[in-house]
């Protein structure tokens, strides 16, 4: 901004500031088998692209950056989180002018947290259904528990399958029922974890086979 006096007031008074591009949002933070894939929202105007970090503490100490060019992208694959952990997230854009790198605020934090998992240990067929019983996780670990989820289906590739919830970490065992005697059934378990209001799960254990009781 240049500012010139008028009249006898021959003066110039200079002003230099710098306008800061738009801010990001982050948009999820999803927990894969091998990673944890970070989205967020895209901004088109003012961005060269993006700089996202992550730490296991919500302080953001000790956090690691990681850069994304192009205003286009809207992901980044960070490390995936370790057992019974969490790991916080953000993101912000960044514009690069007269040699210089511009950065916007970072965004608020995001959570992604890893439930520990676990694996069915016994199968009891029943007249038409069967219970399944879960190795309960270390007392430490049941500590990111909220609860667990069954599922089965007549396919090994579990295509169609049904769900139950037990909420509980202390629980190790539930009950299915009203299902087709005689038929084999594919079952699996995995722990979740509800976290400012969203629920997270672990992998799903490795599918057991169970024959229900005709009568």
């Amino acid at each position: 901004v240049i500012i010139k006096g008028l009249g006898n007031n021959k003066w110039v008074k200079t002003i230099q500031y710098v306008v800061l591009p738009p801010s990001a949002a982050v948009r999820k933070a999803i927990l894969g088998k091998k990673s944890t894939k970070l989205t967020w929202r895209k901004q088109a105007s003012q961005t060269d692209g993006y700089q996202v970090r992550w730490s296991t503490k919500k302080s953001m100490k000790g956090a690691k950056t990681k850069t994304v060019k192009g205003a286009k992208k809207t992901s980044a694959k960070l490390p995936r989180v370790k057992t019974g952990k969490s790991l916080y997230v953000q993101v912000r854009t960044y514009k690069k002018a007269g040699g210089k790198t511009y950065y916007s605020p970072w965004s608020a934090k995001a959570r992604v947290s890893n439930p520990p998992a676990t694996s069915v240990s016994k199968l009891k067929k029943a007249k038409r259904g069967f219970t399944v019983v879960w190795k309960k996780p270390a007392k430490a670990a049941r500590a990111h528990i909220s609860g667990y989820q069954i599922r089965w289906s007549t396919k090994q590739s579990m295509k169609g399958a049904k769900k139950l919830a037990v909420k509980g970490a202390g629980k190790t065992s539930a009950k299915v029922s009203k299902l087709k005697g005689g038929t084999k059934y594919y079952v699996q378990v995995r722990t979740y974890r509800v976290v400012d209001g969203k629920t997270i799960y672990s992998n799903w254990s490795k599918a057991k086979p169970v024959t229900t009781k005709r009568k």
